[in-house]
C-alpha cells in the first residue's frame, strides 16, 4: 500500500513500478479519489500494489472524509506499508500520517520522493532527520518519475512479502473496469 500526503508522487510510483499508466498522475493535490490497484508479476513474487487518495487532517468535507476512509482501508489490508514523503519537506500533514501509522504493527518503509530535484548536501541532513522519526523498518530514497532507486525499493517490497501462493492471473495488470480507466484518463486530461 502506497500511502501520504496528497502530491507525494503516490500515483507517480504506482505508473513507475507498473510500468503502466493506470493511475492519475497530476501536480494537482487530492487527484486520486479511489483506491487503484495494480499488479506486478515479477519472477520472484507477484504483487498487488495499492495507491490511495493522500490522507490528511483537514477533514471538515465529506469527500475529504471519505477518501481518508479509502486510504485507511487500505492500509488495513496491506502487507507492506510505503509512506510517502517529498524530500526536504516534512509537513504537519506528514506527522499526521507517522502518527497514523505509528500503532500499526506491519511491515513499514518510508519512502523519500523526488531526490532528482535536489543536491546530496540538500539530502543527506534530511535523510538523518527522517532516521530519528523512528518507527519504519527501512528507509529510501528514490525518484518516482525518473525511476532511481525504485528497483531498490521493489526488492525491499519482495525481501519483506509474506509467503503465498499467487492469487492472480499473471495476464491481469489491474483490478478496475474499462469504464473505470476511462473515468480517470477522462479526469486527468481535464
Amino acid at each position: 500500500c502506497l500511502i501520504g500526503r496528497p502530491n507525494v508522487g503516490k500515483s507517480t510510483l504506482t505508473n513507475q513500478l507498473l510500468d503502466t499508466p493506470i493511475a492519475i498522475a497530476s501536480d494537482k493535490p487530492q487527484t486520486t479519489w479511489y483506491e487503484v490497484k495494480g499488479l506486478i508479476n515479477h519472477p520472484k513474487a507477484q504483487i498487488m500494489l495499492s495507491d490511495t487518495p493522500g490522507i490528511h487532517n483537514m477533514i471538515h468535507k465529506k469527500q475529504n472524509q471519505i477518501m481518508n476512509r479509502i486510504a485507511y482501508s487500505a492500509v488495513s489490508s496491506a502487507d507492506i506499508i510505503c509512506h510517502l514523503v517529498t524530500a526536504t519537506q516534512y509537513t504537519e500533514q506528514d506527522a499526521y500520517v507517522h502518527a497514523f501509522l505509528a500503532p500499526i504493527s506491519k511491515h513499514k518503509i518510508l519512502v523519500i520522493n523526488q531526490i532528482d530535484r535536489f543536491k546530496p548536501e540538500q539530502l543527506f541532513p534530511y535523510i538523518a532527520k527522517m532516521q530519528e522519526l523512528g518507527g519504519y523498518h527501512s528507509i529510501l530514497s528514490i525518484s518516482a518519475k525518473s525511476g532511481t532507486n525504485c528497483d531498490l525499493l521493489l526488492e525491499e517490497i519482495i525481501e519483506s512479502l509474506p509467503s503465498k501462493e499467487p492469487l492472480y492471473s499473471k495476464k491481469h495488470i489491474h483490478d478496475h473496469s474499462v469504464a473505470f480507466l476511462a473515468q480517470e484518463m477522462i479526469r486527468e486530461q481535464l
